[in-house]
């Protein structure tokens, strides 16, 4: 979203100003990075709200293109409803060390590798006294538990994504706290902290067309939960916005009330509040006219008398028994301290909120107000005022006391001795604030593990070197691959994808909404040279594939600069010595032949002649002669072909012609298989959902294929033609972005949007000769023995170089059968007490880890 930017003046004598450079082919040098201030530029800082927003409604669309159905489909309805099974066939949220996946194809183990230091975006939070502990809602779907202070941060959904998290509640007035969350089209609870957890009833009808657009707790006591939603009304064929109660802690919701938008604006223009620990009234607004509403009951209580004509929101607090409230109309504060009979226009808060819930105020001072955007804004004198908390740039300079940028929400509340306090929810992490946001601390700094990650690469080379391009938080590099989870550091702010290389990670290309870059040395730095699209991009984040050969060259999927049709391929070069890039556009009209635009293309690793391209229409198009010209593939046949959108290509290492094509799976097949380069396809879905497939890779003899999907991560198993999902215990239920296959390690490794990256690494069969030097899974094949295998009584295990720290054994369902501590680099271990079958031993050292497997006989 951000290009990291710090606006650097320096008065030097009496008014010399140096101005930053302008905006241009190159927006950082080689060594400059974060968290060092002066290190960044800042440019058209006062363009930064506008952009902002245009960013976010480009992503969206974005995010809705590559998730195409049928007119009647719902995308979201239909994931959330295979995870819901996907719980039903999980026993508990607990996790195994070893598991056996896919018909028992597949053995291994599940690790997480970060990062633990990046947090991503949190988009509610709620305290519970009872326990003093923070519950957060990531952008992800995954709920975390921690301190107070920020510390032991645990995620206790990993069994179940809870997508689209908009509200969560921790109720606590009886024995059994109850975690009450307000989720896109559902409502959920769980009484048991968050192991269970069971669909809200009453509010069946927005399943089929809708959203929930805000939920609020009214005085906790009364176990009173509201619900403004927006729905549809079949009969009259028209938009409707209804509010729904519930009188028994979210159990069951009841409809109080509907409106038509014709006759009462947009969603944009409702929105309600109550307080959450007194009273028995919700406030709520509709345009500009106010309303309470006390159990079923709704009566207009006054007026703003405001044109609004884009977004209406309220807020209040009651302080000392003294109502207060707060309107928004169109980005101009109003306040009313007479129960809404009378208002006052304060101040232009000059931005739009980031979110329903980004407009609060204080429950200790009826004139602390605050705003969230990009920025925060905070008012002390009821919006008579206001300022910046700080500015979004700021963040780079001071992590720890300075809000991230974008707002999703801030929420008041008491802790358990009665102080209030703030949360403050931004796409960085989760901050608190005590003294209503004249200081804010951040509560991310380690373990809330919510990265939200686009892309991830490995450089083969130098494994340790692992590079994500994540949502909001930067580009993002690790370098040292300890056996712990990885901390990263973010090189640059904003939003990163397609990230290429064509000599295995060395150098890399890749792209920001706005201009790709090239960075000649991977491992250090940000970018060397980048250049703007210029109109040239046809999606938020265009797809890139590597030159085949040359490193400083990419190739990028566009359409026509000056605004016509057309649907091209750039070839991108990097000038290091001219400090810019350049683009040439290959002269192949691609949607003069096919009608759409391109959303995935590659060549073949066993001839470069070959290309492949997948459109957003559900075409293909091929070429045999290095792009020069491109011929109509058969994707295209069937009923309802124009339901696919093409997300990744995978070309065949093993088999030449093979090419297996991946996107969205809702009304269609979901995956397909050419073995003659594209002219004919057959589905390849068996065993996958209906949902979309980000990417795919594959193993060199395209034995084992993996999907990176919105519902988790899946495995293709030739010699058994079939998908399996590799989900389970040990691995979070995420939406699983990206996938690479990691041949040296033995290691499959997807990158997620809400839980970081994941491994799953195989376990490898040992010789069954008395001494063994086993082809581990951490690639140091002569580091680590285990010998003999089989074993009767006795099994030696012996790290080379580095002294072992643990030994732990398990058998067939996972379970830990002995756990060794040793003291030197050799152990001896009795399995004396063993039943015959099959183990695994797991051997760790400071730093590495190996998984064997070995008969007990």
């Amino acid at each position: 979203m951000k290009k990291v930017f710090f606006l650097l003046a320096v008065i030097i004598l009496s008014s010399i100003v140096f101005a930053v450079s302008k905006w241009q082919n190159s927006h950082f040098s080689k060594t400059e990075k974060f968290p060092a201030p002066s290190e960044t530029i800042v440019l058209n800082k006062g363009d930064k709200e506008e952009k902002e927003w245009k960013e976010q409604l480009e992503r969206e669309e974005w995010i809705n293109r590559l998730h195409k159905t049928a007119p009647d489909a719902d995308w979201r309805s239909i994931d959330q409803q295979t995870r819901y099974m996907n719980l039903l066939r999980k026993s508990s949220n607990t996790r195994s060390n070893i598991d056996t996946l896919a018909n028992g194809f597949l053995t291994g183990f599940w690790k997480e590798r970060g990062s633990v230091n990046q947090s991503g975006r949190i988009v509610f939070a709620d305290y519970d006294t009872s326990s003093n502990a923070i519950y957060a809602a990531s952008d992800g779907g995954t709920i975390f538990k921690g301190s107070l202070n920020g510390s032991n941060w645990t995620p206790i959904t990993d069994h179940f994504n809870i997508s689209g998290i908009d509200y969560l509640a921790v109720l606590n007035q009886t024995s059994s706290p109850r975690i009450f969350v307000a989720a896109g089209k559902y409502c959920y609870f769980s009484d048991d902290d968050g192991t269970t957890w069971t669909t809200s009833t009453g509010i069946n009808a927005v399943t089929s067309w809708g959203d929930i657009r805000k939920a609020a707790v009214l005085n906790q006591d009364n176990e009173n939960i509201y619900l403004l939603i927006q729905e549809w009304d079949y009969t009259n064929w028209e938009e409707i916005i209804s509010i729904y109660y519930s009188q028994n802690r979210g159990t069951s919701f009841s409809k109080l009330v509907s409106y038509s938008t014709n006759q009462m604006g947009s969603i944009n223009q409702h929105d309600f509040w109550a307080d959450r620990y007194q009273g028995n009234t919700l406030y709520y607004i509709q345009q500009d006219r106010v309303f309470k509403v006390q159990g079923n009951v709704t009566q207009q209580i006054g007026s703003i008398g405001a044109l609004t004509n884009d977004r209406s929101m309220i807020t209040g607090t009651n302080v000392g028994g003294n109502l207060t409230l707060y309107a928004y109309i169109d980005q101009d504060i109003y306040q009313s301290i007479n129960g809404a009979a009378s208002w006052i226009q304060k101040a232009n808060v000059a931005r739009n909120p980031f979110r329903q819930n980004s407009f609060a105020a204080s429950y200790s001072n009826a004139n602390a107000v605050f705003f969230g955007g990009v920025n925060c804004a905070r008012s002390l004198n009821g919006f008579s005022s206001w300022e910046e908390v700080n500015q979004w740039y700021d963040y780079y300079g001071s992590i720890s006391d300075k809000l991230h940028a974008d707002i999703p929400a801030v929420i008041p509340f008491f802790d358990e001795n009665g102080v209030a306090k703030t949360f403050i929810c931004t796409d960085g992490g989760l901050y608190i604030s005590d003294d209503n946001l004249q200081t804010v601390e951040n509560l991310s700094l380690h373990g809330l593990n919510c990265s939200q990650y686009y892309d991830v690469y490995t450089y083969r080379a130098q494994p340790q070197y692992i590079y994500a391009g994540a949502q909001d938080q930067g580009f993002q590099r690790a370098s040292q691959d300890t056996a712990d989870i990885l901390g990263f550091e973010q090189t640059v702010s904003g939003d990163y994808a397609h990230i290429v290389s064509s000599d295995s990670g060395a150098s890399m290309w890749f792209v920001y909404p706005g201009f790709a870059a090239y960075n000649d040395d991977a491992t250090t730095g940000n970018w060397d040279v980048s250049g703007d699209f210029d109109g040239r991009g046809n999606y938020w984040l265009p797809p890139l594939c590597e030159h085949p050969t040359i490193k400083s060259k990419v190739y990028m999927a566009g359409d026509d600069p000056n605004g016509g049709t057309g649907a091209f391929i750039y070839e991108l070069t990097a000038n290091l010595s001219g400090n810019n890039v350049s683009y040439n556009q290959l002269p192949a009209d691609v949607q003069a032949l096919t009608g759409g635009q391109i959303s995935a293309f590659t060549y073949s690793p066993l001839d470069t002649d070959y290309w492949y391209a997948l459109m957003d229409n559900g075409t293909m198009v091929y070429s045999t002669d290095n792009m020069s010209n491109w011929n109509v593939g058969g994707l295209n046949n069937g009923p309802e072909a124009h339901y696919f959108h093409g997300a990744s290509i995978y070309a065949s290492k093993a088999k030449f012609g093979r090419v297996i094509a991946a996107g969205s799976g809702y009304s269609n097949p979901g995956v397909w298989v050419s073995e003659d380069h594209g002219v004919t396809w057959e589905q390849m879905n068996s065993g996958l959902p209906q949902t979309l497939t980000f990417m795919i890779d594959a193993t060199p003899d395209d034995s084992l294929i993996f999907a990176a999907t919105e519902v988790g991560p899946y495995v293709f198993v030739a010699k058994d033609s079939m998908w399996y999902s590799m989900s389970s215990d040990a691995a979070p239920d995420q939406r699983y972005w990206s996938v690479e296959w990691i041949n040296a390690s033995k290691t499959v490794r997807f990158g997620t949007y809400g839980r970081g990256i994941w491994d799953f690494s195989f376990a490898q069969e040992s010789d069954t000769t008395d001494t063994t030097s086993v082809n581990n899974l951490s690639g140091l094949n002569e580091q680590f023995h285990v010998y003999p295998n089989p074993a009767k009584d006795q099994l030696t295990v012996q790290s080379e170089q580095a002294k072992l720290r643990k030994v732990d054994i398990y058998d067939i369902n996972g379970r830990v059968v002995a756990q060794i501590y040793p003291t030197d680099n050799t152990t001896t271990i009795n399995l004396s007490h063993l039943v015959k079958g099959t183990y695994f031993v797991h051997l760790h050292t400071q730093t590495e880890h190996s998984i064997q497997k070995i008969i007990k006989l």
